[in-house]
């Protein structure tokens, strides 16, 4: 065989063997994306405790055994590694550094990590660790905490001692944002300032917050995502599944992704409501506001996740037929141009209910409304939907509808008819004091 045939076919054979890898490596449903390696899973009992966007990088903390951080540049390349001597129970992130909690001899020690280049530093603190029940430090090692026997306490545990500030109910929320620490306690959120306690807005945040998304936005443990501006904070975008059923949170503009279960990441618009889902190839086990985590084949891959398919809309979500009006199923109340739904219902559980048809959902600006919970305004089948005591059509009942029902009663109100169905509670068609009270009595 003469030379140049043996080369050419050596040329053909290794450009097979790229092709070959590639696809591979690339696994089904995925396109035109990239899959990095970031880290060998050594043991069955590594899980990933943080994973935060930190400017132009990112960084990670994952237990495998002991703790491990990875410092990633802005294409998901690993620029540091760095194993530690300690199992992390607890991690927090304040914009600028990583705190990371763990058990030392019974005791809390924490070490605040550097998200530029992972330089850290420890704390110690003599107090034992299965005594606290919320705890968070600040950028100069000061403790915020309260005991498990003294919930309605926040202490401040300094190299000089202990300051002990009361509450007037039992802390429920505990997190260090841009060096403030921030708490929350029976509906009102507190701010620690200048060496006091102050509060920082009340009766705007109606759910226990989960976590700050970010720097504006706290999301609540119901998945309610709140706007932070000024001292007022405003409900804004409910997510599909609440804090304890995903993975992880985060914001990139105005979008949250999250991981709905093991192989799908869902982006939803908290300005329109309308979501997009990746399906993944891999578990998914963390998300940042663009990548993804991924374990595969005992290794963790970092993944631009748009590269993958995105699942289209179900059937169930094309429109109607304009001017339909079919029958509803005896379970949900509909009298004349109105549909009585039970808040906290979802657009899914919904569609449930329709077993023999398919059904779609529109917002108030006629588009499409995919997943999510349902709302007063919201349209189905040419029913208005109204959920009792949602008078602001914000899907939720709290403090905020109690002023809008006021405002109604006292003829303030412009609000359309839909919401002022919603504030006849007891739907005797007209709205009074009696009305007001019934929905007081459902928020206590």
């Amino acid at each position: 065989m003469k030379a140049s045939v043996k080369l050419a076919l050596l040329i053909v054979a290794a450009i097979l063997i790229t092709v070959l890898t590639f696809l591979v490596g690339a696994g089904a449903g995925y396109n035109n994306g990239e899959y990095k390696e970031i880290y060998s899973v050594e043991s069955l009992r590594a899980n990933i405790v943080a994973f935060e966007d930190a400017g132009a990088k990112k960084i990670v903390a994952l237990n495998d055994g002991n703790t491990v951080l990875l410092l990633l540049d802005a294409r998901g390349s690993v620029i540091k590694e760095e194993k530690l001597s300690f199992h992390t129970v607890k991690a927090g992130y304040d914009g600028g550094c990583l705190y990371l909690y763990y058990e030392n001899e019974s005791k809390l020690s924490a070490v605040k990590v550097s998200c530029d280049d992972l330089s850290s530093e420890t704390y110690d603190y003599d107090i034992r660790l299965d005594s606290l029940e919320y705890y968070t430090i600040n950028s100069k090692g000061e403790l915020f905490c309260s005991l498990a026997d003294s919930p309605m306490e926040l202490r401040k545990i300094v190299l000089n001692g202990v300051e002990s500030f009361s509450l007037a109910e039992p802390l429920s929320f505990l997190e260090c944002r841009n060096d403030d620490i921030y708490l929350h306690a029976e509906g009102e959120l507190f701010v620690f300032e200048n060496g006091n306690l102050q509060e920082f807005f009340s009766d705007t945040l109606d759910e226990v917050p989960f976590r700050f998304l970010d720097a504006g936005y706290i999301i609540g443990l119901d998945g309610m995502i709140y706007r932070i501006s000024g001292k007022t904070a405003s409900p804004i975008f409910k997510c599909s599944v609440a804090p304890s059923e995903y993975i992880y949170h985060s914001m990139g503009g105005n979008e949250i992704a999250y991981a709905l279960n093991s192989d799908e990441i869902s982006v939803a618009d908290i300005t329109t409501g309308v979501a997009r889902t990746y399906q993944i190839d891999g578990s998914v086990e963390a998300v940042s506001a663009d990548s993804a985590i991924v374990s595969r084949d005992s290794k963790l891959y970092i993944t631009d996740y748009t590269s993958f398919r995105e699942i289209p809309p179900e059937a169930s979500d094309v429109p109607s037929e304009p001017g339909e009006d079919a029958g509803f199923p005896d379970v949900l109340d509909v009298e004349g141009d109105f549909a009585y739904i039970d808040a906290g219902m979802t657009v899914k559980k919904l569609k449930d209910l329709f077993t023999d048809e398919e059904i779609a959902v529109f917002n108030e600006g006629s588009s499409l409304v995919p997943s999510g919970y349902l709302k007063t305004g919201f349209t189905v089948k040419n029913k208005k939907i109204v959920i009792l005591g949602d008078t602001n059509g914000t899907g939720t009942v709290n403090g905020s509808d109690i002023k809008e029902a006021q405002a109604m009663l006292l003829g303030l109100s412009e609000s359309s008819s839909v919401y002022f169905k919603a504030a006849d509670m007891n739907r005797d068609n007209e709205i009074n004091t009696t009305d007001l009270v019934i929905l007081a009595q459902g928020i206590s």
